[in-house]
């Protein structure tokens, strides 16, 4: 088995940009992409996250438009969105971008403006070998078998005294009316919960593993940092039972991981866990599938600000064609 990798392994030096038509750099990234299926674009001469789009065109990432995304991002200019802006002492845990939804982008790209001295690191996990290691799990095995279930709350715009949320359903959905809103979730075969307040609840199940066409398997791809939990130091969601907050996660049947679950798939994650030490002008191209990425707490001295951009690129649709179930030696 080959042993885990480093950032080092990951590391293309761009040596200050060396110019949009440099056909050796492209070929040095491009191995990279192939071999690893990530890489980190260090000395590439940016100085606002902004310039990410030219790499994206350089690197052949063509961006998609990011929509129903569960957080909030403002824009950075050229198309680049920020990072989640949930606050510095809540962590962002480990998590495919948008597994959540029926698409999700076949490639991830951050970039870095400015970090703080200490701490504000992306952290991102082997997918492969995080999968390799989570299936013989009793609680690899429960996610193969029953599936998980996304829940996601949201406020009415027109009421101020409805439950808090990141989002209102209006704005998430871009439908104004009621009877749209149930119309699409019917279309979705999603469950959809009216509250008297106004807000809304949407559910719906989804595979926990996705077929991945280039390792020829199935992938570990959850949104496991959807946890109610995220939000217990974060008002004035914590206030609200986990079910209410705006966005948690069950196995599909509608039951809770136990702590033993979540400190199984912790344990693999931290295993396998390389943290990006950011230096300003970092840009890492990630393969969405094969890497998984996450934020731990941090903190800002006076005067810090960490300033990372996101960029998504070509839609996926969900295969949801799980091949593990019909392998006896990963299924009891």
């Amino acid at each position: 088995m080959r042993p885990p990798l480093t950032l080092d392994d990951l590391i293309v030096d761009c040596c200050g940009g060396r110019g949009a038509h440099d056909a050796q750099l492209l070929a040095e990234i491009e191995a990279g992409l192939a071999t690893n299926r990530a890489v980190l674009l260090r000395n590439t001469g940016m100085t606002e996250v902004a310039e990410m789009a030219a790499w994206a065109e350089f690197v052949g990432a063509p961006r998609m438009e990011y929509k129903y995304g569960t957080g909030f991002r403002y824009p950075m200019g050229g198309g680049v969105l920020s990072v989640g802006t949930e606050p510095p002492h809540s962590p962002v845990e480990p998590h495919c971008e948008m597994a959540y939804w029926k698409f999700y982008p076949r490639k991830v790209l951050f970039g870095c403006e400015s970090i703080p001295a200490r701490g504000g690191e992306t952290v991102i996990a082997d997918n492969r070998r995080v999968t390799e290691d989570i299936l013989p799990t009793e609680a690899g095995r429960k996610i193969l078998e029953r599936g998980i279930r996304y829940i996601r709350n949201f406020s009415d715009r027109d009421r101020p005294d409805s439950i808090p949320s990141m989002k209102h359903w209006q704005d998430n959905f871009g439908l104004e009316a009621r009877a749209e809103l149930r119309q699409y979730c019917g279309e979705m075969e999603w469950d959809l919960l009216e509250r008297a307040d106004g807000s809304v609840q949407v559910s719906y199940p989804e595979e926990g593993y996705e077929y991945d066409p280039v390792s020829g398997t199935d992938l570990f791809f959850t949104s496991i940092t959807r946890l109610g939990r995220c939000f217990d130091e974060w008002p004035p969601f914590d206030r609200l039972p986990s079910e209410q907050r705006p966005y948690h996660l069950t196995y599909a049947d509608g039951g809770d991981f136990s702590a033993q679950d979540l400190a199984t798939i912790e344990a693999v994650f931290a295993r396998y866990s390389v943290p990006i030490t950011w230096q300003p002008g970092d840009i890492a191209v990630l393969d969405n599938i094969a890497w998984t990425h996450a934020r731990p707490a941090y903190e800002l001295q006076p005067g810090e600000e960490r300033r990372i951009g996101l960029l998504v690129s070509e839609p996926v649709d969900r295969r949801r064609i799980v091949t593990l179930r019909r392998q006896d030696q990963h299924v009891e």
